[in-house]
């Protein structure tokens, strides 16, 4: 029998697909398949998963880093980075400004309520010394002790929520291109 460590050390070694994970992995048929539907939605909107660490999966469009899914304990969590004026280094910056045009398409897309209710705090990090949090002004209203690591955070979102989520990634894409 494989204990816990050797899943692991494999993992860092293959650097499975999350396609390949999931797939192979005991989680509910219903959170499975929106997995896998949103893995295929982000490989053909040029937007692929890569393995990042352990049960963890970030992406990139081009080049910026725009979101993760871990997978813990049998379920999902998919953390969204706001887009936000600064470049570069933002890891770093503890006082991210927000674009502006992101408010208003979030608002107009009724999309303001699902994003407040889903901001993600900083709490019991494990990072290796990156651990910087950070303070966001959104929609009128002031967060701090945000994650540095994805400023929203959804678990195991419903087929129809990750709708909602595409929708927003379909904004970052427009606007990055820009």
């Amino acid at each position: 029998m494989e204990n816990k460590d050797s899943k692991k050390h494999k993992q860092y070694k293959s650097r499975p697909r999350i396609e390949d994970f999931v797939s192979e992995s005991d989680f509910d048929v219903e959170i499975k398949n929106t997995i896998l539907d949103f893995a295929s939605y982000l490989r053909v909107n040029k937007m692929p998963p890569q393995w990042a660490a352990i049960n963890s999966w970030k992406f990139l469009y081009k080049r910026e880093r725009i979101g993760y899914i871990r997978l813990i304990n049998g379920s999902w969590f998919f953390d969204y980075i706001i887009p936000t004026k600064e470049k570069g280094l933002e890891l770093y910056k503890t006082d991210l400004t927000i674009d502006e045009k992101f408010e208003e398409y979030a608002a107009a897309e009724n999309l303001k309520e699902y994003i407040l209710d889903n901001v993600k705090y900083c709490t019991n990090c494990i990072s290796i010394g990156h651990c910087s949090s950070k303070n966001l002004t959104i929609f009128g209203r002031d967060f701090k002790n945000l994650c540095w690591n994805g400023n929203l955070s959804f678990k195991n979102p419903t087929a129809a929520e990750l709708e909602r989520l595409k929708e927003l990634y379909d904004y970052l894409k427009n606007k990055i291109a820009l």
